[in-house]
């Protein structure tokens, strides 16, 4: 096979691995229990989201396409080529949060507030405390269908492939890494006043744990998300069509 081509099967491979992984995702995501009105919510926030997740495949697709009749077009032209992969290969890095992101957006801060602490009861308070993980899984999920483009938990990047959970009330683990269910900072580039909206839902349940949950705007364009903290993510269970089977 010709380098050209060999290139230009690497650029598609690639494209599709990022599709695959949104696709995968989107059927793996954890049942939650709520009320009537927050599981009405997360559901409407789910069909948006997957509407989107469809329209952005189309757009994949279509986009994939025109990028093999260019490359192909470029088969005379190696350096072109070149710069060309390099730009497509930054562009499928950000897309899957790969690379640090800045922007405006929103910090939301959750964590124990001693004086709700003080008057819960035990018993109630470490039942709520153990649902941290799924309420912090909803919180990033509302943030995504309102127009968040990068979301960081403690510092790790959310990505397709994220989990967030409880172990136990004392133990909270986001992209298999522990951190401290004390005090968790979530932050979100994008449209902000989207993401703003409909989180007054949320300080209720986090009160039922014993904490407080407040936001903090940064429009002056500096807030960071760091990259995607495993760079050498594996697929050991998934490969490309053609070459072994799932």
């Amino acid at each position: 096979m010709k380098l050209n081509n060999k290139i230009t099967l690497a650029l598609v491979s690639t494209l599709l691995g990022v599709m695959m992984t949104v696709q995968f995702t989107s059927i793996n995501r954890p049942k939650l229990d709520s009320s009537a009105a927050v599981d009405t919510l997360q559901l409407t926030t789910e069909l948006n989201q997957e509407t989107e997740r469809q329209q952005f495949l189309r757009r994949q697709i279509r986009e994939t396409e025109a990028k093999v009749r260019g490359l192909e077009s470029q088969k005379g032209n190696q350096s072109q080529l070149v710069r060309t992969l390099a730009e497509e290969l930054e562009q499928v890095k950000k897309q899957a949060g790969m690379s640090e992101v800045k922007g405006n957006g929103i910090i939301v801060t959750i964590e124990d507030d001693f004086d709700l602490i003080a008057v819960k009861d035990s018993y109630n308070l470490s039942l709520y405390r153990s649902l941290l993980g799924d309420y912090l899984f909803r919180v990033v999920n509302y943030l995504k269908g309102n127009e968040a483009k990068a979301i960081s938990v403690n510092n790790h990047r959310i990505v397709s492939f994220s989990s967030i959970r409880s172990i136990d009330e004392n133990n909270l683990q986001v992209n298999t890494v522990m951190v401290s269910p004390d005090k968790v900072m979530i932050k979100a580039v994008g449209n902000v006043d989207q993401m703003k909206v409909g989180l007054s839902i949320f300080p209720q349940p986090f009160a039922e744990m014993g904490k407080k949950i407040t936001v903090k705007e940064v429009d002056d364009g500096t807030l960071v998300i760091p990259p995607y903290d495993d760079d050498a993510v594996q697929y050991q269970y998934a490969h490309p069509e053609g070459e072994k089977k799932l």
